[in-house]
């Protein structure tokens, strides 16, 4: 079966060590990208040894495009669409699979356009050597970041023509236009062959020059999220647009900022739905908060009482020996059933857990999730303390707008009925993807004394 790639560039050229900080970065863009292709099935392939070894006459920026095709199938990889990627790039964690916006065969790219000086030089200057006139500089794209695929093979094979056989002649112009190498003439072969190109894909999928954007600042006026905008609204980072030099030192700053976030324990949790999705889901940071707790304390059964699509089921699946999910809704059991089949400690069961006794297999953990209402949260509740005394009980929606889960609670803690162990999940001002914002934290995981 074909598999979608990212074909990361991590060259490391000595001669150019100084320059580059020792290329130290490679190692920050290539945890994120390996982390997010396992996440998205998608092959992370390391492009590490060019197939001429003079990096000086040859640039890796040149060699990349004479080698893509003949490494992937020298590797046995049945690739379909092939995504071409610099190590000075971070794709955040979570960031949607890009591939699934690629709908057909055209070549996907992204118009670059933050220095547009430093463009016109450019096709101005190769457009001498090309003597091509109808240069459309609203069509000019970054070679950085782009996807291909087989249908591109005679534009790849046409431009390592035109370097072996006119390489003298290229080299003079690059190093007189002296705007990149690659970038220029990638950009007259594609016009000049009327390639169709898809520029359609949102920026978020390629922000470059950071600073030109002022993506590492954050909302000083406001002063509440200190979080870098970059962070907060970008998909793929790529830094580039200042000294060489500084590029070790902004992207260390960057991945202590987010590293965390690329735990091998959340890797479930960046594959189902959150509520910023789905509003009647859970957050991921309430997803990752309930695999924090459960990291640290250890039980063995856990139940959901009102499961919905079962994407906090498939979330704390590896925590726990057993997981059971319970809902009265048909859909919902389908949903759920079909998302938690990997997960061979995961049951799915339809049950009425209003109408219906319970039944429950003596459970450590209670997810308490089926009701609503203020009536049907405390008689749960009652049966939860009279049931199962020994549980911990984990619950959402203690800050939703509609305010029935909190009183309930505050009367607990109020009455020293319960202990509360850990708040969880995001916090007042959150907006669910109905745009109903939270008034208080979404939830907390406590116990009965």
């Amino acid at each position: 079966m074909k598999k979608n790639v990212v074909f990361w560039c991590g060259v490391n050229n000595p001669e150019h060590a100084d320059k580059y900080d020792s290329f130290k970065w490679f190692e920050y863009s290539k945890q994120s990208w390996k982390y997010w292709c396992e996440n998205n099935d998608v092959v992370f392939f390391e492009y590490t040894t060019p197939s001429l070894p003079d990096l000086m006459a040859h640039r890796v920026t040149w060699q990349r495009w004479f080698d893509v095709f003949n490494q992937l199938e020298a590797a046995g990889i049945d690739y379909n669409k092939i995504y071409m990627i610099d190590a000075n790039s971070i794709i955040k964690w979570d960031t949607p699979n890009f591939f699934d916006l690629c709908t057909d065969d055209r070549l996907v790219a992204w118009r670059d356009s933050d220095n547009l000086n430093w463009i016109y030089e450019c096709v101005k200057g190769w457009d001498e050597y090309f003597n091509f006139n109808k240069f459309n500089i609203s069509r000019y794209i970054n070679a950085g970041c782009l996807i291909i695929n087989e249908t591109h093979k005679p534009l790849i094979n046409q431009l390592k023509t035109l370097y072996f056989d006119d390489y003298d002649k290229l080299m003079h112009y690059q190093h007189t236009v002296k705007k990149g190498s690659d970038q220029g003439p990638l950009n007259f072969l594609i016009q000049m062959n009327n390639i169709e190109v898809n520029m359609d894909l949102p920026l978020p999928f390629k922000l470059t020059h950071l600073h030109r954007k002022d993506l590492f600042s954050h909302n000083w006026q406001l002063n509440i999220d200190k979080t870098p905008f970059f962070i907060k609204y970008g998909y793929i980072w790529i830094f580039n647009g200042f000294a060489k030099d500084q590029r070790t030192n902004l992207m260390s700053q960057a991945w202590n900022l987010i590293k965390n976030q690329y735990d091998p324990k959340y890797k479930i949790v960046d594959r189902v739905t959150h509520k910023n999705q789905f509003k009647n889901s859970t957050s991921r940071k309430f997803k990752r908060d309930l695999i924090d707790y459960f990291t640290e304390n250890k039980y063995s059964k856990f139940v959901e009482l009102g499961c919905c699509h079962g994407d906090t089921t498939a979330a704390v699946s590896e925590l726990f020996d057993s997981v059971h999910g319970y809902d009265y809704n048909p859909d919902n059991i389908s949903y759920a059933t079909k998302l938690c089949s990997p997960y061979s400690n995961v049951t799915i069961e339809l049950k009425d857990c209003i109408n219906q006794e319970w039944d429950l297999d003596n459970p450590d953990v209670i997810f308490f999730d089926y009701v609503h209402d203020q009536t049907g949260i405390i008689n749960g509740l009652n049966k939860i303390k009279t049931s199962y005394p020994n549980a911990i009980v984990v619950m959402d929606d203690y800050g939703h707008i509609m305010d029935t889960v909190k009183p309930v609670i505050n009367n607990l803690i109020k009455t020293g009925e319960i202990e509360v162990l850990k708040t969880i999940g995001e916090s007042a001002g959150y907006k669910a993807s109905n745009d109903k914002a939270f008034v208080d934290v979404e939830g907390l995981i406590f116990k009965f004394i």
